[in-house]
């Protein structure tokens, strides 16, 4: 990618992915930054597992972007948690206990492969 082109794209990430970044690898998980049109924003490896991230800014309601939508749905069965926080990353790889929900807004295609984390206290969890 060039650098002018590689600028651009770092324009749009999300202001809150520096910290979630940074929590996740002071747990000790390896994090890649994902550069790709409608890719998860994050790979994630953390005790010999791999996960996929979706950071997404907090205080809204996470939405897929159309090429977001379209990467999802040709990955069924490859997990992607929507997080907005770095305790919510922490919690989807495990490191504080993971609580997932499938986000209800997106297609039915997808409910089986997007999720969003939930807090433990919610009245609307469950533990995988």
């Amino acid at each position: 990618m060039s650098r002018a082109a590689n600028k651009r794209h770092n324009a749009r990430r999300d202001a809150n992915e520096p910290g979630i970044v940074e929590a996740l690898r002071k747990s000790g998980a390896l994090v890649d930054r994902i550069d790709g049109t409608g890719t998860p924003d994050l790979l994630v490896g953390y005790q010999g597992e791999w996960f996929l991230l979706e950071v997404k800014v907090p205080d809204k309601k996470p939405r897929l972007t159309e090429a977001e939508a379209a990467w999802h749905e040709r990955a069924i069965g490859y997990p992607v948690a929507i997080v907005q926080t770095p305790e919510e990353a922490l919690a989807a790889i495990g490191a504080t206990g993971r609580y997932w929900e499938a986000l209800a807004d997106m297609p039915a295609a997808l409910t089986g492969s997007v999720y969003r984390f939930v807090p433990p206290d919610s009245d609307n969890w469950f533990g995988v």
